[in-house]
């Protein structure tokens, strides 16, 4: 704690919860799995994570629109 305090004294420094980085985890790889699979293995991933099929559903969309935003590039 002294030595963050020495660098960053007087700082608005953000530290994100560590739950949040294991979610991104989790998402990535549930996508992994579920794009390996062809999108049949729904039931696979509600049973293995304890997630609703919604929220399943929910990530693999969010996970598919960032993967297509990394493939396409910029117009402008």
């Amino acid at each position: 704690a002294y030595t963050i305090s020495q660098e960053y004294a007087g700082r608005n420094l953000y530290i994100p919860l560590s739950t949040a980085f294991k979610a991104s985890e989790r998402d990535r790889a549930i996508w992994a799995a579920y794009s390996a699979a062809g999108g049949k293995n729904l039931d696979d991933l509600v049973h293995q994570y304890s997630l609703s099929h919604v929220h399943i559903r929910r990530i693999c969309k969010r996970m598919r629109q960032l993967e297509r935003q990394e493939r396409q590039q910029q117009l402008f």
